[in-house]
Order: structure tokens, then C-alpha cells, then sequence
């Protein structure tokens, strides 16, 4: 009988799962698709109650996405959607929404009952207790990759959202949403002839 060189080995293993939150991402059956009034992969005319529409407008410089602002939504002070303008046009890709309550013992609610429902999930705050953030992976019934972030902020960094808000993504959608508005603008790239840069100053402010 072969003897293990390392017996413990498998044990170390495990435990780090068990530490990390386990695998990367959840069973496609806990998938989730809706935050408050809006769902994952729904044209965004269901939720027009909740929708400020004369906001919508393209993403400079990737036009293959629209946002538009959240309005009226019990228990956010204000949020955004992205959706599709190319592969998924008027669908839902991305919600944002920003909480009314933006204390940390909020935030600490909403976590529990995530890791309660969903697991651990991956920490990505840092270590100086202004940035606390907590991210589940999932895999949905169609292989695609979901993703929630929960984040709490109380720093100066005004990249960052300040008090405690909330992430719900389907980032394959997004990836295909992109590559198909890069195809789009190669083609169109091609059909137009801009002519030539009369000389390098053209680039520089004078």
C-alpha cells in the first residue's frame, strides 16, 4: 500500500475552501436576476415606473452600452441601469443602485443575510476600514457569469460611492454587448474615410 507523501495535504485544502467561501461561483439554480424593480435581461419599458427615461444616453466611448438613472425607488436614494444597444439593445446588463440608509450597521444587515443565503463570497475591502465590499460569483441556467457587490465607503475617495451600495451584473452579457459593438465600429471604421492629419500639431492644443 502506497503511503501519501503529504496526508495532511488534502485537509489544507479543504479548509481553505471552507475559508474563501468556497468555489468561485454558485449553482446556476441561485443565480440571482432581480434587485428591487429591475431583472437581469429585461427591457427596460418594464420598469419605466422606476426609470428616469429622459436621461438614457450612450456611454462615451462605449457606445455599445446606454445608462439610464433610477427614480422613485422605495429605499435608494438614486442608482443607474446599463443596458444593451448592439447585441441586447434595451436590455437589462448592469444595475446599480445606492442605498438610503448609509450606515455601516446596515450595510453589515445586507451582508448577513447574502452570506446567509449565498455563501461567504470573495472580500475585496481594504484594510483600513473605509472600503468594506463583499462579491458572489454565480453561474446562471445559460453558462453566464453573475455577479452581486455589495460595498459600504465612509473614505474621501470620491471614486468610490459613498455609504452602502449594491451591484448586480450579468458580465457575460456585458462581454458580448462589447465585442459586438467593437465588430459594429470596425465595420463602420472601414466604410469611412476621414482623410488624412493635415500635420502632428493637429493633435495638440494651441
Amino acid at each position: 500500500m502506497r503511503t501519501s507523501l503529504f496526508p495532511w495535504l488534502p485537509v489544507v485544502i479543504l479548509s481553505a475552501l471552507f475559508l474563501s467561501g468556497g468555489p468561485a461561483a454558485i449553482a446556476a439554480t441561485n443565480a440571482p436576476k432581480t434587485l428591487a424593480a429591475y431583472t437581469l435581461g429585461q427591457d427596460i419599458s418594464a420598469a419605466a415606473e422606476y426609470l428616469d427615461m429622459n436621461s438614457a444616453q450612450t456611454i462615451w466611448n462605449q457606445e455599445w452600452f446606454k445608462q439610464v438613472e433610477v427614480k422613485n425607488l422605495p429605499g435608494f436614494r438614486n442608482g443607474y441601469l446599463i443596458y444593451g444597444n448592439c447585441n441586447m439593445p434595451g436590455k437589462i446588463l448592469r444595475i446599480k443602485l445606492k442605498y438610503d440608509d448609509s450606515n455601516l450597521a446596515f450595510f453589515e444587515r445586507l451582508q448577513k443575510i447574502l452570506q446567509d443565503r449565498y455563501g461567504r463570497g470573495e472580500w475585496r475591502g481594504d484594510p483600513f476600514g473605509t472600503l468594506h465590499s463583499w462579491k458572489w460569483g454565480f453561474t446562471d441556467e445559460r453558462g453566464d457569469s453573475i455577479s452581486v457587490i455589495l460595498q459600504h465607503y465612509s473614505g474621501a475617495d470620491t471614486s468610490y460611492t459613498e455609504g452602502n451600495s449594491i451591484r448586480l451584473a450579468n458580465r457575460s452579457a456585458l462581454t458580448r454587448e462589447k465585442a459586438c459593438g467593437e465588430a459594429r465600429e470596425k465595420d463602420e471604421g472601414r466604410q469611412q474615410d476621414k482623410g488624412k492629419v493635415p500635420s502632428f500639431d493637429w493633435y495638440l492644443p494651441k
